[in-house]
């Protein structure tokens, strides 16, 4: 109890440091995005990784890796509301991604390696047990909307494995790709989904978008030069917007449905101090999220209200 009381404290303290900061960060944005908010998902200096929506918009999630907690920022207030000590669930545990599904239900994989399933409110609902199919580093999770479950994995076999929920128990979905697993790209990290219910990776380790199938497994190349795609999320029209770790000339790419780029965004253009770590944006492409990974404010996530034509 007391482990948990410091980690709210905690979190609520350095988003009270972050809001202050913000108010005096007025560095110029890229045309067609307007500031809104911003919050904190990390302690000062500490690493931040993933976000997702709420499917309300009330909400964004993510998760502090040293820290080893996930965090609920309400919107409205841009405050802490919300948090998750991930070493209950095991006390090696560091998070690495973020996924909220269409039901508010909160995804995390974790570095054991363990999925961890929590509530909006992140009360712990439910964890799975990876190694038991061969994953040994999740990086990423998604839900589709009919309950199917994607996690990357950056070792062992790599690739992608897809899994669903049966009678409480995680259960591969062996009729897709190879009993379960489609090998795909170098060193895959937090995936998204298509409008379609398809599954979007990024070969983090070399360059690469993919789309695969979720029926099948079938691997469709969107685009083979996009260097270093991070996190991948993609609105109703089919927009994909990538996210860049480590590069510091692009923050996120914009792809078309096609894999084509249509714009970019550099990381001033953003207010970007360190990695691309975190995206997520709205249905409708208004809401844009992006964590900014290690600042001395901590894991900051902003909050932009976009224009899409």
């Amino acid at each position: 109890m007391r482990c948990r009381e410091k980690i709210k404290l905690t979190a609520r303290t350095v988003l009270a440091i972050g809001c202050i900061w913000c108010l005096f960060n007025l560095s110029t944005l890229a045309v067609g995005l307007e500031l809104i908010g911003s919050g904190i998902v990390s302690s000062p200096s500490r690493s931040a990784r993933g976000l997702s929506l709420s499917p309300d918009l009330k909400s964004v999630y993510g998760t502090g890796i040293q820290d080893r907690w996930l965090v609920k920022i309400d919107l409205a207030s841009q405050k802490v509301v919300a948090t998750a000590d991930l070493t209950q669930v095991d006390p090696e545990a560091y998070g690495k991604a973020v996924w909220v599904d269409s039901q508010g239900d909160v995804w995390a994989p974790l570095t054991e390696p363990i999925l961890a399933v929590y509530s909006a409110d992140l009360q712990l609902k439910a964890s799975y047990d990876l190694s038991a199919y061969g994953v040994v580093a999740p990086e990423g999770a998604v839900v589709s909307v009919d309950g199917e479950v994607y996690v990357t994995d950056r070792k062992g076999r790599g690739g992608v494995y897809k899994f669903r929920v049966e009678d409480g128990k995680l259960v591969p979905a062996t009729e897709w790709g190879t009993n379960g697993h489609v090998s795909v790209g170098n060193d895959l990290r937090q995936p998204g989904l298509s409008p379609d219910g398809d599954l979007l990776v990024g070969s983090f380790g070399g360059s690469g978008v993919y789309l695969i199938n979720a029926a099948d497994g079938e691997i469709k190349v969107l685009n083979e030069t996009i260097r270093e795609p991070f996190h991948l999320v993609a609105d109703a029209s089919g927009r994909i917007y990538v996210a860049h770790y480590g590069r510091y000339d692009v923050a996120v790419s914009v792809l078309k449905n096609d894999g084509s780029i249509e714009m970019t965004w550099r990381p001033a253009d953003l207010q970007m101090q360190t990695e691309t770590a975190g995206i997520a944006v709205s249905a409708d492409g208004s809401v844009l999220c992006v964590l900014d990974q290690r600042t001395g404010q901590g894991g900051v996530v902003r909050i932009f209200k976009a224009k899409n034509d």
